[in-house]
């Protein structure tokens, strides 16, 4: 009687799952969490345009309109991506310093224009978060789409020998791949997205 012996080696991975865009599929994300202000620069917004619009004295108001004009200035990390950046900086501290040297004649008026200021920080904000938000989503579908052959070619030399290795079975340099192909694939996504980022590294990486 033949007696036959079957050994167990483990679950097999299929050729298919060895797809390099797979390291990269949380490049989206990655760039939506590192691109939006951080939560005290939120605070600071928040705070910055309820004394734009509650402020009485013309110093305060002066003051809370710099102050937008300052954090807005400061807390979105994709210039390219703010609407009304370079205007909307400009007339901030036009208004800052009309409301300071008592330009404006009249309570209400220098409300009103305080309180345009607080306007146009909410605007650069929100469409800044739609921005970023939009562009995250065509950045990963680029990169959904992108054949193994495209990053194999701008990834470097040595780099690029591990990734076919890596897809030929041999794990033992993924560690490394997660960061170098994530980055290559930013690299060629942002090309295709026509939008200029800035930091990429500092976005991808924690």
């Amino acid at each position: 009687m033949t007696v036959t012996f079957l050994c167990w080696h483990g679950p097999m991975q299929s050729p298919g799952s060895y797809r390099l865009n797979g390291l990269a599929a949380n490049v989206g994300a990655d760039f939506r969490r590192r691109a939006m202000p951080s939560s005290w620069m939120c605070l600071g917004l928040v705070m910055a345009v309820g004394a734009a619009f509650m402020a009485v004295q013309p110093g305060m108001q002066a003051l809370a309109v710099l102050a937008l004009a300052v954090l807005c200035h400061r807390a979105f990390r994709q210039p390219a991506l703010v609407p009304l950046r370079r205007p909307g900086f400009a007339a901030m501290l036009l208004l800052a310093v009309s409301s300071a040297l008592g330009v404006v004649a009249g309570l209400w008026v220098a409300r009103g224009l305080a309180g345009l200021g607080g306007v146009i920080a909410v605007v650069q904000a929100a469409g800044y978060a739609a921005r970023v938000s939009g562009f995250s989503v065509r950045l990963q579908a680029v990169v959904d789409s992108l054949e193994d052959a495209e990053l194999l070619a701008v990834l470097p030399a040595e780099a690029a020998v591990e990734a076919r290795r890596w897809m030929a079975g041999d794990e033992r340099h993924a560690g490394r791949l997660a960061v170098v192909v994530p980055l290559a694939a930013l690299h060629v996504a942002q090309r295709r997205c026509d939008v200029r980022v800035r930091g990429g590294r500092a976005l991808l990486q924690g």
